[in-house]
């Protein structure tokens, strides 16, 4: 049986209980936000019949990621503040926040030698 974990809504006050590090959150810090960006990217160019258009969607679309970034910071800086600090903080060395960070092991250094 899967625990439920119940995640913040944005702009929340509630300070964190537990930092979650499996699933889409063992590769970046804000999966939710990644994919809501994406999303409305994608709604954007694909909605606009013409180049023009697309300009101005993908503008109004990148100024709504530019919220979303916001919130995301907000919400670490909630982590940072929290009893959770030392755990989120090597948790941001391992992972990127809007996008997987691309880290080179060892073996995969080997291997390209």
């Amino acid at each position: 049986m899967l625990k439920a974990h119940r995640l913040s809504l944005i702009g929340s006050k509630d300070a964190p209980t537990k930092l979650l590090k499996s699933g889409p959150w063992h590769h970046i810090r804000h999966p939710f936000y990644t994919s809501y960006m994406i999303n409305i990217i994608c709604i954007a160019l694909a909605s606009a019949p013409t180049t023009r258009n697309r300009l101005i969607a993908a503008a109004s679309a990148m100024g709504v990621c530019v919220v979303w970034a916001f919130a995301a910071t907000r919400e670490e800086a909630k982590f940072e503040q929290s009893k959770l600090k030392g755990e989120y903080e090597a948790y941001k060395r391992q992972t990127g926040m809007l996008i997987p960070r691309l880290t080179i092991t060892v073996c995969q250094k080997r291997r390209l030698e």
